[in-house]
């Protein structure tokens, strides 16, 4: 069941994606009530807060662990829209982080001493994510598959992908099927 939640491996249709993401936004909250909660009953019984410690324990265990179910499900769903999720995240990541240090690097309003991402940043941020939400999936796995081995050395034709026979879908009807699978 954790190789579900881990694992890099695999495809994720939309609703998959979705849910997965909504379930780690709660897991996230969670946390934050439960370090909260915390925080107050440890300065109620002792007059002071373990931010050291609190915060050590976020950077340690909780960070690296939303960050690396966050790109599996990330790099699932790439797999299943058709992209190759090894050159797509990093590519992601370094766009946004040369966005933010543009931002950092121009002009700061006094009020807002840290400069979040560009409106570019935030529009490239939004494309990706609707693309992970909305794009459709590859319904039957690889679109193509290696040529024939059967190919006689008579015939010098340059090797091709052969697309692969795809059953017919069943009608659907409804509003929104299509969107489940």
């Amino acid at each position: 069941m954790l190789s579900a939640v881990f694992s890099f491996q695999g495809r994720l249709n939309r609703l998959q994606y979705f849910l997965g993401a909504v379930g780690l936004g709660v897991a996230e909250f969670v946390f934050v009530l439960v370090a909260g909660a915390f925080a107050v009953v440890f300065r109620q019984q002792f007059g002071l807060i373990p931010t050291a410690l609190l915060g050590l324990f976020v950077l340690v265990v909780v960070l690296p662990a939303v960050m690396w179910i966050g790109f599996s499900l990330q790099a699932r769903r790439f797999r299943d829209i058709g992209w190759e999720p090894v050159f797509v995240i990093p590519a992601w990541i370094a766009v946004m982080a040369l966005d933010l240090w543009i931002a950092q690097s121009g002009p700061k309003l006094p009020m807002l001493p840290f400069a979040g991402p560009t409106i570019l940043g935030r529009l490239i941020n939004l494309g990706m994510v609707c693309c992970l939400l909305f794009w459709p999936g590859n319904k039957y796995g690889d679109e193509f598959l290696e040529p024939e081995s059967g190919q006689t050395s008579a015939s010098p034709a340059p090797a091709q992908p052969v697309r692969r026979a795809v059953p017919a879908a069943p009608a659907v009807t409804g509003f929104g099927r299509r969107g489940l699978t």
